[in-house]
């Protein structure tokens, strides 16, 4: 199915990201993003840890908008661009951010990661969850790279981990973390 309908698509995930004609709130906080550092420079600021941050960091993002509390105000004062932009796809229907964003790692994964591994290594196994991957061990660093070189398209530059499953089964889990 996905080689019939979705290789190498055209959609909205193709070209490289204009750097330059980005305010500067949004690329700090894409720069953060693509270091792994968003979370811990909220829970700095609040003097939680880093997990403590991510969970308020996802109800600010994803919850109802009139969540306003500390998270709210750092995110809102550190980043205005974005969560201006949040707010306006938020309102009438605050779902449709998640919505929003679930479409885009869907197409990520299923329009360009998923297709190159499958033209690449046909016989590879594979699984996704949301914006990972599960294969074996000993390919977890072929599609850690095809991860890799498909954000790169996008003039992206995410941590990538390998994460090994626990189980029986002896396998990697390949996630794009920030």
């Amino acid at each position: 199915m996905l080689r019939n309908t979705m290789m190498r698509m055209n959609h909205p995930l193709v070209g490289e990201i204009d750097r330059g004609r980005l305010p500067a709130d949004l690329l700090a906080y894409r720069e953060l993003c693509e270091a792994r550092g968003l979370y811990q420079t909220v829970a700095d600021r609040l003097g939680k840890t880093r997990d403590e941050a991510k969970k308020s960091i996802m109800v600010v993002f994803f919850d109802k908008p009139w969540h306003r509390n500390a998270v709210f105000a750092i995110l809102e004062n550190l980043f205005p661009t974005v969560m201006g932009t949040m707010r306006r796809i938020k309102s009438g229907d605050y779902r449709r951010l998640a919505h929003l964003a679930q479409g885009i790692e869907s197409r990520f994964m299923f329009g360009r990661v998923v297709p190159w591994i499958m033209e690449l290594r046909p016989d590879l196994f594979i699984g996704t969850i949301h914006d990972s991957v599960l294969t074996s061990a000993a390919d977890g660093c072929f599609v850690r790279q095809v991860m890799l070189d498909e954000f790169a398209r996008l003039g992206l530059s995410p941590q990538v981990k390998l994460k090994p499953c626990s189980g029986e089964a002896d396998g990697e889990k390949i996630a794009a973390d920030t």
